[in-house]
């Protein structure tokens, strides 16, 4: 968790306005919305490639003058529906819009957070814990939004400086800072003296590794000698060599050969059969092994592509920054700065959703304009089932959890169900053990700022504290001792007992030898330092994302096709129920992602309640206009921009509105303007998705996908009246 580990090869500048990702991500929603257009005869789309741009054609109806009070639920209280609230509060303050929102989080109050999750051992001093969630954020350009929420939090920069070698007589922090709980200090993903051993062979201070470093054989000659990082730049330098062309064409030529080539295929499918040139399986299990977890590449290639490039945007140097007192700390202000703090409700387990087709009598309205929720809750001793009804809801549980829950009520699409269904998530597990003194900083091993040292052992990556450098290593402290992903965080989780440390016997010893055997390189110093931990050991934490019920899985790992086949299905919505969280976003396994996704979903609910509430459509309006820094409209950052993703691009087609006319008939209607206005670029593709799922779910109840053939003038009329 924190982050994917990523190439630091060859950094680049990003040329693009939006990630790599989002761009992809637009081209996913664009293209089913433009299916959709193309098959309603009444929208008279002039190519099957491009958009109607409804919205720039239809005149905007007579703004609404009052405001209404709404009532939101938001289930989970991780990042994305924790920050969901503060949009909300926001927009009360800025707008006045009135909403009276409410949190159903499964976990007690101590796990706040959902994935923002930081253990403490018990009795112990303050750095006596771990994140066993996020960890980490690197300070560059597509992380802006969570650099924002901080800044929006209070969450201040503590700089200590650069620890010196205190071999060499350093002895405090250079700057002299002792930072408080909440600051931002500074995280080391690398650090002097870490080692790593690979094949049984040691090294200390790896540089450049590359097969022959740890003498593994079966490689061709030539690729054992490469250096790891250059031999995936090259397999992906078929594309990325066709992005950075300086003719004209080069991005779309880009798109175009990754649609094409790289799409359907998992990233070890693609190395294998289609780089160039392509890499022997030996080669590729060399590379899995060195720099991820086993089956890591078998997530889509595209995936692979697309954080590589994100990531080469980068500067030369990035800063990275950790929590003081761990990252659940975030979490925790989250819940703090929220102007409804009670309404955070714990020990809710929602069961099922439902809309609702009655007004507050329990007359039929022939409309569903509410959305029922019942949740299992449990105080104290007592325990039971509760529903409350609300005018919108938004879902940001893991898509794992979300399955449990019985939508059937919301006739939810069918490629929506899908996706919930077979979205991929990757497997993650941490420990961290406390020892009596911190060992690593001592005893010749002089790993005194923090680093990563790796293995192809269980343990996989041990991983330093940067939150503790200057503590005295004298004393008990505690350290990341394994963190793991795919099939191995899966064989690790296999030996963590949800009730962790309990019955953990055989997952301490295996960890307390691959921790010796990790940071010596002979039998005599390995069983010498084996004795030592034993006796240095104090207690432990374990942690498997995969066997939690409110997780069922670490991060969003999206397999061959998913994202250009299911990504837009679960951010589809009518404005009603919004999937919300970072599976539903462009950066999966961040932070930035939950927060874009709650920034989309609230969008969709004020653009749904637009033509019914003034306080939605001046905030809807707001966010569809240009942002900058310096112009960000009442949406300062974190609350605004929208994320690209939803902005038109430049490959969008307009109707005129005559044609429109022809088709649907007369667009002014009563209340309408007899000024035809073009709308904002920006959202548009939010706007569509709202619209188009609106259409099903309110004129076609009983259909689990939208039968375009079936739509009439008389469904499609007022909805476009009403919808710019």
């Amino acid at each position: 968790m924190g982050s994917i580990p990523v190439s630091s090869h060859s950094p680049r500048k990003q040329t693009a306005g939006r990630s790599w990702a989002a761009a992809y991500a637009a081209r996913a929603i664009r293209s089913q919305i433009a299916n959709i257009q193309n098959k309603i005869d009444l929208i008279p789309s002039a190519n099957p490639n491009k958009i109607a741009s409804i919205a720039n054609t239809i005149p905007t109806a007579t703004a609404p003058t009052k405001n209404r009070k709404f009532k939101v639920g938001i289930v989970g209280a991780g990042s994305a529906g924790l920050f969901t609230a503060m949009l909300f509060d926001h927009l009360k303050k800025e707008f006045h819009l009135d909403v009276d929102y409410e949190i159903l989080e499964r976990n007690g109050q101590d796990r706040i957070g959902g994935r923002l999750y930081t253990y403490h051992f018990p009795g112990g001093d303050e750095h006596h814990y771990f994140d066993v969630g996020a960890m980490r954020f690197p300070k560059i350009a597509i992380m802006d939004r969570t650099y924002a929420l901080f800044d929006q939090l209070g969450m201040e920069y503590c700089d200590q400086g650069v620890k010196g070698d205190p071999t060499k007589g350093s002895k405090g922090p250079s700057k002299g800072k002792k930072p408080t709980k909440g600051q931002l200090i500074r995280y080391y993903l690398q650090g002097p003296n870490e080692v790593s051993r690979f094949n049984g062979v040691y090294v200390k201070n790896p540089k450049d590794v590359t097969a022959q470093t740890f003498q593994i054989t079966g490689l061709e000659e030539d690729v054992a000698k490469q250096v790891a990082d250059d031999i995936l730049a090259n397999a992906i330098r078929v594309f990325t060599d066709v992005y950075y062309r300086k003719e004209p064409g080069g991005p779309e030529a880009f798109w175009k050969l990754l649609l094409k080539e790289g799409d359907t295929h998992s990233a070890r499918q693609f190395l294998t059969h289609r780089a160039l040139p392509p890499c022997e399986h030996a080669t590729i299990d060399f590379l899995e092994t060195l720099k991820y977890g086993n089956g890591w590449y078998n997530q889509a290639f595209t995936e692979m592509v697309l954080q590589s490039l994100d990531h080469e945007s980068q500067e030369e140097h990035v800063e990275w920054w950790c929590v003081e007192g761990g990252a659940q700390e975030i979490a925790k202000n989250m819940a703090e700065s929220l102007e409804q703090k009670e309404k955070v409700k714990f020990n809710k387990t929602v069961t099922s959703m439902s809309y609702v087709d009655e007004d507050k009598d329990g007359h039929l309205t022939g409309a569903f304009d509410k959305v029922s929720v019942t949740y299992h809750e449990k105080e104290g001793n007592k325990e039971g089932q509760k529903t409350n009804v609300y005018d919108a809801v938004f879902n940001s549980v893991p898509l794992g959890a979300m399955e449990q829950m019985d939508l059937e009520g919301l006739n939810l699409n069918w490629g929506t169900k899908q996706a919930i269904r077979n979205l991929g998530y990757g497997a993650a597990s941490k420990v961290g053990i406390r020892f009596k003194t911190m060992w690593w900083m001592k005893d010749g091993f002089n790993i005194y700022s923090g680093g990563i040292s790796k293995t192809d052992m269980p343990l996989r990556w041990c991983v330093y504290p940067s939150y503790n450098l200057y503590d005295d290593p004298n004393k008990p402290a505690v350290l990341l001792a394994s963190y793991t992903w795919g099939q191995e965080g899966d064989r690790i989780g296999s030996l963590i007992n949800s009730a962790s440390p309990d019955n953990e016997d055989e997952l301490k010893r295996l960890l307390i030898h691959d921790l010796a055997r990790l940071h010596t390189e002979d039998e005599e110093s390995f069983r010498k330092l084996q004795q030592k931990l034993e006796e240095e050991y104090i207690d432990h934490y374990a942690y498997d994302w995969s066997a939690h019920p409110s997780s069922m899985g670490a991060i969003a790992y999206f397999g061959p096709g998913q994202f250009n086949t299911m990504y837009q299905w679960i951010t589809r919505s009518n404005g009603k129920m919004m999937i919300i969280g970072e599976a539903a976003s462009t950066h999966h396994a961040w932070v930035v992602g939950a927060l874009d996704s709650a920034v989309r979903g609230v969008y969709q609910f004020l653009y749904k309640h637009s033509d019914t509430d003034k306080a939605c459509k001046e905030a809807a309006e707001a966010f569809a206009q240009e942002w900058t820094p310096e112009n960000n409209n009442k949406l300062p950052a974190p609350f605004g921009p929208l994320p690209g993703e939803y902005n038109r691009s430049e490959d969008v087609e307009y109707i005129s509105r005559d044609k429109l006319k022809e088709s649907v008939g007369d667009l002014s209607g009563k209340n309408a303007s007899t000024k035809s206005m073009k709308a904002s670029p920006i959202g548009e593709l939010a706007r569509h998705q709202v619209w188009i799922e609106t259409l099903r779910v309110e004129t076609q109840k009983n259909q689990d996908r939208l039968q375009e053939d079936e739509i009439t003038k008389e469904q499609l009329l007022p909805l476009l009246q009403a919808k710019v």
